[in-house]
């Protein structure tokens, strides 16, 4: 039986900060709300990038963002936003909403295509170690072919990826593992493929043996 702190603990990675921060960000910019009136490391503590909006100030955060038609920054921009927003740095969110507000607002369409510009080369430099991490971590990737409680072999890994890329390598490895299940541990979140099936468990230390509720969501 899986405990109640394990299933609240268990945010279901489903749901991607990216995503989310697209949510918050398009609902602001539609608010006109400037870079500087919003404090964007207060809102992710507050859940608002794990699926916990319910739980921070609601009324101020309508569900009707999620169904308003999305905002066009530019292919560069989304592309920067898939990749700096994968990065560690508590400032990513502010950069990327600077940056999202110049471009809709401050009449700088082309900004993206100005590598000098501050703002343009600090997400610039974020992607490019995020990406050097995506290949680090592949590169090191050893999966160690375990049984489950259950008996179905499944193999295991660990890493330590210096950014947010899990989401990112876990489909990676769901196609040159050619779909046989899978678990990678990780200290910010853990992937699990399964029954063809991709679910997402809160980190764990690393050299930590998995706890039994996890293994029961994936008998």
């Amino acid at each position: 039986m899986i405990s109640p702190e394990f299933a609240q603990k268990n945010w279901v990675a489903s749901t991607d900060s990216i995503v989310e921060w697209q949510r918050v960000a398009q609902f602001r910019l539609r608010q006109n709300t400037n870079p500087e009136a919003f404090d964007w490391s207060a809102a992710e503590d507050e859940g608002w990038f794990f699926g916990r909006r319910e739980e921070a100030h609601a009324d101020s955060f309508p569900l009707s963002v999620a169904v308003a038609p999305p905002l066009h920054l530019g292919a560069a921009f989304m592309k920067s936003l898939r990749t700096a927003g994968r990065h560690r740095s508590p400032y990513r969110w502010k950069v990327l909403y600077r940056v999202a507000w110049r471009l809709s607002h401050g009449g700088e369409s082309r900004l993206m295509d100005d590598l000098l510009d501050p703002d343009v080369h600090e997400l610039q430099t974020m992607s490019h170690e995020v990406r050097i991490d995506a290949r680090r971590c592949m590169r090191n990737l050893r999966f160690v072919e375990a049984a489950s409680p259950n008996g179905q072999p499944h193999a295991v890994a660990w890493l330590r990826p210096r950014h947010h890329i899990v989401p990112v390598l876990a489909p990676v490895i769901v196609r040159k593992r050619g779909h046989r299940s899978f678990s990678l541990f990780t200290p910010d979140v853990c992937a699990h493929w399964r029954r063809s099936c991709l679910s997402y468990t809160p980190g764990l230390p690393l050299d930590t043996d998995p706890p039994e509720e996890m293994w029961a969501t994936l008998s």
